[in-house]
């Protein structure tokens, strides 16, 4: 029986491959730098914005193959490149906000300036929401959505959090 492989698992398995035929031939550290082009020779993205961005991730790939940041003292890394393509804006008022008298997003937020109301409706300030989500608790009417990242909903440790620059770290 034949296993299904998606594209990005056939990107990394070609990165992969090319890691262990260089290393095998002794030649990694002198073409290492080439493994993108092959792997992801374009000129069309096959999966990301832009060729450029695919080559980007297949670099990082290729240095995670041959051992990564040794500075890291994570077993798992994140590949920064990688790390763009999700919703950065995690709690979102939508336009089922009905901008109701009690207003109790903003009485039950901890951050002052963080949720305000404007022209009939709840609006959050992206830069200083801390992501606890009290307010979508509280909206009677659901108008508050949580866009959580696909990679933190998935991790079973709760290791994965969201740096300074709203980039993943893992812990």
């Amino acid at each position: 029986m034949r296993k299904h492989i998606n594209e990005i698992q056939s990107i990394k398995f070609k990165a992969l491959r090319e890691v262990a035929v260089l290393s095998f031939a002794g030649r990694l550290e002198e073409e290492k730098d080439s493994i993108a082009e092959l792997v992801d020779p374009g000129p069309e993205p096959r999966i990301r914005c832009c060729i450029h961005k695919e080559r980007a991730i297949t670099t990082e790939r290729v240095n995670l193959a041959i051992g990564g940041d040794r500075s890291n003292p994570n077993v798992v890394e994140v590949l920064p490149a990688a790390c763009d393509g999700c919703p950065i804006d995690r709690f979102v008022v939508t336009d089922a906000c009905r901008g109701c008298l009690s207003h109790q997003c903003l009485e039950v937020c901890p951050i002052k300036g963080a949720i305000f109301f404007s022209d009939g409706s709840v609006y959050i300030n992206q830069k200083k929401c801390v992501e606890c989500g009290k307010c979508k608790e509280v909206c009677p009417y659901h108008a508050i959505i949580d866009r959580m990242r696909p990679c933190k909903r998935v991790c079973p440790t709760d290791s994965l959090q969201v740096d300074e620059n709203r980039k993943a770290t893992i812990e």
